[in-house]
This record gives structure tokens, sequence and C-alpha cells, in this order.
């Protein structure tokens, strides 16, 4: 073993050499060396871990194991194996794993073993709950026994019930201000609604340039004025499959049928204004959503860009 020794400790990087050794250590009644040996520098990257893991499970080393199973990323049956030989072990291993799912499963693991001990009592079971802030009293109270007095958990039952409250306290402040934000927009909505629009008769269309009075025509809240016709052939491009059939069906029922009773064309125009002219193309998310999209449609006429 001096001899291995002296030819790791000499830079020997030949894993056969690392390997013998690691099995000479585990021969060892004390598991200090093995574990040093592993947790070293000197067996880093050259020990093979199965291999290590099973020597050392043959010799019962077992804290080498659960360190193996560690650096394996086989994190539950390190703490599994930690378990039936040292909690405070279990726990170490059981705040290794980054994700957070995880690291409270392991939690639980070492709450259930804990609590159904019949050596251990009440208040080092809940004080699990002081030490993994993931757990919480419901996490655990499935574990005990129906006998159980609840005077044992009375302090942490009545610290979750008053975090409750101040969860749903928090909640209610959320609603309200919501409610409140909804009824500011409901409000502007209808000041729109009742605001007048004023266009004089020389204004034009804010995409074709043609007269506004040339035909019917929408007015949006930022000014702009735009002929329906130009509206939709503008609109309809970005609009979903569906949504361009849907707007050309209600445009064609409209045209062909002017003398339906007013409710009924109230209610499709509604509708169509819905789709075409739900905000004005030129300052809405409509002309963001335009940024990224080629100036000819791949199947235009590119002859009059030519120059």
């Amino acid at each position: 073993m001096r001899y291995l020794e002296f030819c790791v400790n000499e830079g020997n990087s030949d894993p056969s050499i690392h390997n013998y050794l690691l099995s000479r250590y585990a021969l060892l009644r004390d598991d200090g060396p093995l574990l040093r040996f592993l947790k070293g520098s000197r067996g880093r990257g050259l020990v093979d871990l199965q291999y290590a893991l099973r020597v050392s499970t043959q010799h019962r080393q077992t804290k080498a194991c659960i360190f193996i199973y560690s650096k394996m990323g086989l994190y539950e049956e390190a703490v599994r194996m930690a378990l039936g030989d040292d909690i405070s072990l279990a726990k170490e291993n059981a705040n290794l794993p980054e994700d957070r799912e995880m690291r409270k499963r392991l939690w639980l693991m070492i709450a259930r073993h804990i609590i159904e001990d019949s050596s251990s009592d009440i208040k080092e079971s809940i004080h699990v709950l002081e030490e993994c802030p993931l757990l919480s009293i419901e996490d655990v109270l499935p574990f005990f026994p129906d006998f159980v007095v609840i005077d044992a958990f009375k302090t942490e039952i009545c610290a979750k019930l008053e975090e409750y409250n101040r969860n749903i306290e928090g909640l209610k402040s959320e609603i309200e201000d919501y409610t409140e934000s909804a009824e500011n927009i409901r409000k502007e909505i209808g000041a729109l609604n009742s605001t007048p629009m004023h266009v004089s008769c020389n204004t034009k269309c804010a995409i074709s340039g043609a007269p506004i009075l040339s035909g019917p025509f929408y007015v949006f809240s930022s000014g702009y004025a735009i002929l329906a016709d130009v509206l939709m052939k503008h609109v309809l491009p970005h609009l979903s499959e569906s949504q361009r059939q849907r707007a050309k069906t209600l445009h064609d029922w409209l045209e062909q049928n002017p003398s339906a009773p007013v409710s009924e064309r109230d209610f499709k125009q509604a509708e169509f204004d819905g789709l075409i002219a739900a905000e004005c193309p030129l300052t809405g998310e409509l002309m963001i959503q335009s940024i990224d999209r080629p100036l000819i449609s791949p199947d235009a006429d590119t002859a009059s860009w030519q120059v």
C-alpha cells in the first residue's frame, strides 16, 4: 500500500494503480483513508466510480458508498443508505441537488424516517421543518400515527395558519387592485365610446390617401381615419385563417342584407368591427407585428420595384 501511495503521490495517472489502491483502502477497518482518497484530488477522475462502489459495497464501507452514490448523482440512494447509518450525513446529501423538487423529496424521506423511528420524539420530528424551508407542516402530518396528540404541533399549526391568513389578505389586496384597474379600464372604454371624433371634409385615408368621404370609414382614437375597404384589405393578411374566413363571411352578409333587422345587423357589425378594427393598425400591436414582414409578398409582381 505504501508503494502504491508513493506512485500516486508522484503523479502516476494509470487508472489501474488508483483502482488497486482504492481496493486496498477498502480492506481497512478505518474508512478515513478510503474517504480521503475518494474526496481528494489524487483519486478524482482516475478512479472508476462503479468499480469503487462495487468494492465499497463488498467490504461494507457505508460512508464511501454514500459518497460515491452522491458523486454519481444518485441522491435518493445516497440518502436512503445514510438514513440507516448517519442522519446528519443524510441531511448533508439531501441539500446537494440543485433541483428544488428533488431536495424536497429527499427531505421528505428524512422526515418520514425520523417520524416512523420509534426512538425519535415529536420535537425532533418537528425540528426537520426548521432545517428544511421546503417542507411545511402539511407535508409531514401524513407520516404521523393517528394517536399523536395535536398539542405537539400547536405552535407549528398556528404559525402555518397565520401564514395562510397573510397570504389570503395579500390575495384580497391584489384582487381589489385588479378590480379597481378593470373598473378604470371600463370607464376609459366608455369615455372613448362616447367621445365625439371630428373629421374635416378634406381628410384623407391614412393608408390609401383617398378622400375619406369617398366611402364608409373608421376613425380611431389615435386620430387616424381609414376607409373601411382599405382597412379590411390591410388587416386581413395579419389575421389567422379562421379569423379571415369569418371576417369575409360577415362582410358579405352585411353587403347582401341591408334590410335585415337592426339588432341583427348591429350584432354582426360589432363582431366584424372587432375583427378588423379592434385597434388602430398604424399605432397598435398590428404595426409592431408587421415590422418583420417583407415589403413585397413572395407572390407579388416585383417588376414595378426594379430600378
